[in-house]
């Protein structure tokens, strides 16, 4: 069965035309509409809330007749913010279609993925009886928000499958792997005095903070993954302290982020800066009264699922089967929700999805001239997936 193209594009264009903005806006309108235009090709929503008991996500299950694995695609029903609207040349809600491009906020990221995913839900449904294991839709409404609500509600209601292909914008790779990250907060303590006063100032919070910042952007040790790629990074994001132009700076405050690897993990980071800051302790002489602090504030792993994962073989050969071509399998610098699915042992593709542009940036676009092959690939991977 070929996919219903006009259909997929008239569900995504109701999405764009209701606003979702993470955050921003509640999603119950954006959620109500899936879940009328989903019933009525026959397939039900079940709605997940999050502990305060917001509406967060749908989840759609097909379970198939013979036992195996579960499988899920997933996508985002919350988009980001539209910013400043005077930076736009149309309406961020139209909604229109204009040169084969899909226009508006939330047109990639990832309503038009959204719209696809529900159109082959709704086709998978008449394979049941075929399929070997089961096919989940996970549409998420809280993660641009940064909190991922969506998939942790879903996990917490129990649905946890073996495999989860995010369906981002972009055809020109797709994201098997990324760097993880620790933040730190570094908190100076000094010596408080006159800054006129004729005596040296004893110990000046400032220029202890600059020494260990100086030691912390130094070149990172680390040892190379060729597998993975990418190489750990850090960057001092936020500077403060001092008392006013009379007082010695009694105080100062350093923040960092810093992306891991394998090679180079939260462990690793850990001991490096945690290491910095008790030679500057030492070599300054700090009482340990005023001994610097270092506070871990968050951390994700990074994460690469193996060229021998069964989802990550089975969507590059659709890929090779319907285009004829080799797609490129990258490790992304930025985290994403990967990084979390990973730590629940989840294996992860993302961003197998149509061309785009002005994704989280004005005048947001997706190219629908792509989405039969899009579609076809996902329909051809879950089949093999599903032993269908």
């Amino acid at each position: 069965m070929a996919a219903n193209i006009d259909s997929i594009t008239k569900l995504a264009q109701q999405l764009v035309q209701t606003p979702s903005q993470g955050g921003i806006d509640a999603p119950d309108s954006v959620l109500q509409l899936t879940r009328d235009f989903a019933r009525g090709m026959g397939l039900e929503f079940e709605t997940l809330k999050d502990s305060q008991g917001n509406d967060v996500a749908l989840v759609a299950k097909i379970e198939g007749a013979h036992p195996g694995k579960t499988w899920a695609v997933n996508a985002t029903l919350d988009t980001a913010p539209v910013g400043n609207k005077t930076q736009w040349t149309s309406d961020p809600f139209s909604g229109d279609v204009k040169d084969g491009q899909l226009r508006g906020r939330g047109a990639a990221d990832s309503k038009l993925a959204a719209a696809m995913f529900t159109h082959l839900a709704s086709e998978m449904q008449v394979l049941q009886k075929d399929m070997h294991g089961s096919l989940l839709l996970i549409l998420d409404a809280d993660e641009h928000t940064g909190n991922f609500g969506g998939i942790k509600a879903a996990l917490a209601a129990g649905y946890k499958p073996d495999g989860i292909m995010i369906g981002y914008p972009g055809d020109d790779q797709v994201v098997v792997g990324s760097r993880g990250f620790s933040r730190y907060e570094i908190e100076l303590t000094g010596k408080a005095a006159h800054s006129g006063a004729s005596a040296p100032a004893e110990d000046n919070a400032l220029l202890r903070l600059a020494s260990i910042v100086q030691a912390l952007t130094k070149k990172l040790p680390f040892a190379q993954d060729d597998e993975f790629q990418k190489q750990p990074k850090l960057t001092v994001t936020e500077v403060s302290g001092g008392d006013g132009y009379a007082v010695v700076p009694s105080k100062a405050v350093v923040k960092v982020d810093m992306r891991l690897t394998p090679a180079f993990n939260e462990a690793a980071a850990d001991k490096h800066i945690r290491g910095i800051v008790a030679k500057n302790d030492r070599k300054n002489k700090v009482p340990e009264a005023r001994a610097t602090r270092v506070t871990k504030i968050s951390a994700e792993p990074p994460f690469l699922t193996p060229a021998s994962s069964e989802m990550r073989q089975a969507l590059r050969a659709a890929i090779k089967e319907i285009t004829g071509q080799e797609v490129r399998e990258v490790v992304s610098g930025p985290s994403n929700i990967g990084n979390f699915l990973a730590k629940q042992g989840i294996a992860v593709t993302a961003g197998y999805g149509v061309p785009a542009s002005g994704v989280h940036a004005a005048n947001e676009t997706a190219d629908l001239r792509a989405l039969p092959k899009i579609y076809s690939v996902y329909k051809q991977a879950l089949g093999k997936l599903l032993k269908l």
